[in-house]
């Protein structure tokens, strides 16, 4: 069953017609990286050092591996090639820096509760409750729950500390060694977007728990993706308002005046404008979102609904225990529809588990993944830490 976002609507409401701008703008905290240049050569000493890091080869699994992004690496405008060997063909320079910022600052609660607000990692919410550690003790503040879960997965995962392995990806993008290294990024964030998922606990805790008719689909979304380091919007602008921003003006954030509540069916038109400029990139093909996923990128599926309230729900990569759906291939030929592994808030709350349903083709719904290429802006990770250290630009999705 779809499980919607029926959070009530916002009041100054936005008129249909309030649909961002087309421009040319960057996603939070996205730089212009240097040109990547030609691997270093190593002498046989630092080869055989390479060779004793204990480096997994080879692919996660079929399904992570039957997609290559075709990531653009740190391509400066002058530089319109990638030197790695596994990706194809030349790629347009990135964009020019934007000239004004859209973003609509997150906007800080007085009290830390309130809905309309951006998590406070350094807080210990009463409605917030992590999971237990393996030890059965509980974290205090947000932060020290999403470290203390992203520790123990590091350990279960890597056997070793997260310095090392961030130092193993540095050490094999510097030998050229860029699939590897892109292996490890995707281990490392399927760590981390876990730990996240137990640090926010949306099954146990009660910032997102439906009441009074309301589901918060929109907010835990907006709270998952932005401690991975993507956006979504929480409030965005009204027309007005976001045209003075595009032209250089000064805009106070004013709830209710210059910014309003975004629910599931506003950030699915949101994406035709802002979003596609910060980053996100459509996916119908569920089978490439989910794989998408799994090689590191954070991606979500989003639907509108003519009938009632949209819902938004975050893919998680795929693990050992939790494997997509779908996807059987039927006596005509055809395949049914892949099915995601997804964490949600909305009629049902749950932290990790595979779709049930394509409830985004569900009638009067229509929706889509998008996955993120824009930058990496996250409160309690870098992004070398979350794995998504690798794109500073935004390369073209690959062909199922």
């Amino acid at each position: 069953m779809p499980a919607p976002d029926n959070s009530p609507r916002p009041q100054p409401r936005p008129t249909p017609d309030r649909r961002p701008v087309d421009g040319q703008q960057q996603g939070p905290g996205q730089q212009q990286g240097p040109g990547r240049q030609q691997p270093p050569q190593h002498d046989g000493a630092i080869a055989r050092w390479l060779d004793t890091l204990g480096i997994r080869r080879g692919p996660l699994d079929r399904q992570q591996d039957r997609v290559r992004p075709g990531y653009r690496n740190h391509l400066s405008p002058g530089n319109q090639s990638d030197s790695r060997p596994d990706t194809p063909g030349p790629r347009d320079a990135p964009p020019a820096p934007p000239q004004t910022t859209v973003l609509p600052p997150d906007l800080e609660s007085p009290n830390g509760e309130s809905l309309a607000y951006m998590v406070d990692w350094d807080r210990d919410y009463t409605s917030i409750t992590p999971e237990a550690l393996s030890d059965g003790t509980v974290p205090g503040t947000q932060r020290e729950a999403y470290l203390a879960h992203r520790s123990e997965g590091i350990e279960a995962e890597f056997g070793e500390p997260l310095e090392q392995v961030t130092e193993k990806i540095r050490v094999l993008d510097q030998a050229g060694r860029y699939a590897e290294a892109d292996r490890l990024r995707a281990r490392l964030y399927r760590v981390n977007a876990y730990a996240v998922t137990r640090a926010l606990n949306v099954e146990g805790s009660k910032r997102w728990k439906p009441r009074g008719g309301d589901t918060f689909c929109n907010v835990y979304s907006y709270d998952m993706v932005r401690a991975l380091g993507a956006y979504l919007p929480r409030v965005w602008w009204y027309k007005n308002a976001e045209q003075r921003v595009r032209n250089g003006d000064d805009v106070a954030v004013a709830y209710g005046k210059t910014v309003y509540e975004m629910n599931a069916d506003g950030m699915y038109a949101w994406m035709d404008g802002a979003g596609k400029e910060l980053g996100w990139q459509r996916v119908d093909d569920m089978a490439v979102a989910q794989a998408m996923a799994n090689k590191g990128r954070v991606a979500i599926i989003l639907a509108e609904n003519k009938n009632g309230p949209g819902h938004v729900s975050v893919i998680l990569p795929e693990t050992e225990q939790l494997k997509a759906g779908g996807g059987e291939v039927q006596d005509d030929g055809s395949a049914t529809e892949v099915l995601p592994v997804q964490s949600q808030a909305g009629s049902q709350n749950f932290n990790g588990r595979t779709g049930s349903s394509a409830w985004w083709k569900k009638r009067g719904y229509t929706g889509a993944a998008f996955v993120w290429f824009g930058g990496v802006d996250s409160p309690i990770a870098t992004p070398e830490e979350l794995g998504l250290d690798r794109n500073t630009d935004k390369p073209q999705l690959p062909d199922a």
